[in-house]
This record gives structure tokens, sequence and C-alpha cells, in this order.
């Protein structure tokens, strides 16, 4: 959240099914936090810094480091895995799940394996910054309800917004009624966002992916 300008419709797309006082985390808002404690969220904040080391950061870069809340958890060095991967952790194999939900819990990746796989790269100075996720905004729609449907997340898409600028943005609840497309559907919009081809028949990219074994359900 940091890096895009948290402007005010960005904010109400975000917040938009936001319950201001159930409990939330904010992971890495950094400068530009979306839920504030100030505005009466009862949220709770991850960062790589407290608050007077992200002020000490900032300083100085056209930056209003008064928006900058008090940190909650410092996670040294690791909230780029939280914001990057979001199954950091399971519950009895589950990537979702909420209080109604009991089990243990277990990384998905070992924290030992990623201090390894990091070492690895710092020592070869292969190390680069990037995120991991990569989507069209249909992409990340069917898989979704592809991990619904399959019952590893009890998730299903709330509400969806189009992109605008790099960001598109989508709410997940349990009340969600899922995607309103059907596969097909998706599968062409996707072929679209890729190609930026206007509306119309499938391509003919997507019909050989079809005829290949892709299989569609309507």
């Amino acid at each position: 959240m940091a890096i895009a300008k948290c402007n005010v419709n960005r904010q109400s797309r975000i917040l938009k099914h936001i319950n201001a006082d159930g409990p939330g985390i904010e992971i890495g808002p950094c400068h530009s936090p979306v839920a504030t404690k100030r505005k009466g969220f009862n949220v709770e904040i991850i960062d790589h810094l407290d608050r007077e080391g992200l002020i000490k950061k900032y300083s100085g870069q056209r930056i209003n480091t008064d928006n900058i809340e008090e940190v909650d958890h410092v996670w040294h060095g690791q909230t780029y895995a939280a914001e990057y991967y979001l199954n950091v952790v399971r519950c009895e194999g589950e990537d979702a799940w909420d209080s109604r939900k009991s089990g243990s819990l277990a990384f998905s990746h070992p924290p030992d394996a990623g201090q390894i796989n990091y070492s690895r790269a710092k020592e070869a100075g292969e190390w680069l910054d990037v995120h991991a996720w990569c989507f069209v905004p249909h992409a990340f729609r069917l898989l979704i309800q592809d991990l619904y449907d399959l019952g590893l997340i009890q998730l299903k898409e709330l509400s969806f917004h189009p992109a605008v600028g790099c960001e598109f943005y989508m709410t997940l609840s349990r009340e969600g009624e899922g995607m309103p497309l059907n596969r097909m559907s998706a599968l062409q919009e996707m072929e679209l966002e890729i190609t930026g081809q206007s509306a119309g028949k499938p391509s003919n990219r997507l019909k050989k992916l079809i005829k290949k074994g892709l299989r569609v359900f309507s």
C-alpha cells in the first residue's frame, strides 16, 4: 500500500465492505495506511520498522510522515513475505479461515527454508525485491472460484472492481455469492485482458488452448 497513492476513490473501493469495528490487520502500510486507527478502525499494523523507524526512513522524501501510525508488530525483513505470499500459514490444510475454524496451524513454506534461499541469493548477489503474484483481473477471479470449488478456501467473491491503473479490487467473504460468470466467459475476459483485443468471439489462441485439453465448464 506504500506504492500507490491512497486517494479517496481507492480507499472507498477497498473499505466498501469493511466493518470498522471488526478486528483487522494491515500489512506494511508504511506512510499510506488505508484502514486507519485515527478513523476508528479496529486494526493492528504489521511493518518492517516501528513508527519511529518509519518516520526516520521516509523523512525528506516529500512524504507526509504524519500519516504513519503506531506499529503493533515489527516483522524484521519479513513483511514482504506476508505481502507477496498470501498463503504463508494454513489451518488444517486450508489457505483461508476465520474464527469458526479450529485446528493446528502450519507454515506453507518453512521459514528456515526461506532463510536458506534468501542467504544463497544474497551471497550470490542475485536478490531482487519483486512481487511474486502477477494476474490479469479475471485470472484471479477464476482462481479464487476454483479454490473455493475445490474446498481449499472458505471465501468467495463478494465484490469486484476492474483495473484502475495497475490495480484491480476484489473483496472476499463467506457471504459472497462467487464470480457471476461461467468458466468460458471468464476465460474469454482473461484472454481479452492479456491480448488487449476487443470483446467478441474467442481468439484463435484461446481456441487452441481449449483444443489442447483445457476443460471448460459452463
